[in-house]
């Protein structure tokens, strides 16, 4: 339950973070460019850089008849008949992290063929964006590093009192040989179950959830990986504290079997 509740917060993490993507998409880059000719050069380097989602050009006059009719102007086609406008590039970027690197190589390829003040790329609004993005990596990575220490911790303690448990029963109750090969093989049963079955069903639930298209893979995969180090360290842990007090009470049970031999003998003779 535990596990389930962390891998749905990593998703909704996950989910925060696309929007902010999503977001960033909606975010185009603009150029204008006077010299028609480096139009088909800047458009066909700019279409091979992945996470390019499209490289739009219009005319110029294109481009101010669409804005004349989106702010209402009362100018018509041939009132700006004479007018030389610019050719328009717009670059439309896809809603995922490698549109990050993809941002900075279209921006280089406009430098090097346009002056600064030819390029719209809403840096205002991006930069704020992308600072949203890296808060929210920072945020997750802090929660990952708090909840893997309570889980571990929660994974140890719960486990411990438990094994403790049924070995001091068996101690102090159990004596032959087949109880105490009984036991020890009910300890690596246990100790393959909570290997298994906390990361395994829960990974399971969440990517077979993906698979039937209930929900998106959102949740980073390292948070799985995460889960799956912590159980098998915590369980590690767990076994060497488990051989200690099993030492310990077999020590302290041989010393009262010897105690009570030699008061025996005593109380005989």
């Amino acid at each position: 339950m535990l596990f389930g509740a962390w891998a749905y917060l990593a998703h909704d993490h996950g989910r925060s973070e696309k929007l902010k993507y999503y977001e960033l998409s909606q975010l185009p880059i603009y150029a204008y460019v006077a010299d028609t000719t480096k139009v088909s050069l800047i458009t066909e380097s700019i279409a091979g850089i992945s996470a390019v989602s499209s490289v739009e050009h219009e005319s110029g006059f294109q481009a101010a008849l669409e804005l004349i009719q989106s702010y209402g102007l009362e100018l018509s086609d041939e009132m700006i008949a004479d007018y030389d406008f610019e050719d328009l590039i717009t670059i439309h970027f896809e809603p995922t992290p490698a549109a990050l690197d993809a941002r900075e190589k279209v921006i280089m390829v406009l430098d090097a063929h346009l002056d600064e003040l030819d390029i719209d790329s809403q840096e205002a609004v991006y930069q704020k964006i992308v600072s949203d993005v890296e808060a929210l990596k920072q945020r997750q990575i802090v929660f990952s590093i708090f909840v893997s220490v309570i889980m571990f911790l929660i994974f140890i303690f719960v486990r411990l009192s438990y094994e403790l448990d049924i070995l001091v029963k068996r101690v102090y109750n159990l004596s032959s040989p087949v109880d105490i090969l009984r036991h020890k093989r009910s300890l690596a049963a246990h100790n393959w179950l909570l290997l298994i079955l906390p990361v395994g069903l829960t990974a399971a639930g969440y990517y077979g959830g993906v698979y039937l298209e209930k929900w998106e893979a959102l949740a980073a995969d390292w948070t799985f990986v995460l889960m799956a180090a912590l159980v098998v360290v915590a369980t590690f842990i767990n076994a060497l504290s488990l051989n200690s007090y099993e030492r310990n009470a077999l020590l302290d049970t041989s010393s009262h079997e010897t105690q009570d031999n030699v008061n025996e003998e005593d109380n005989n003779a």
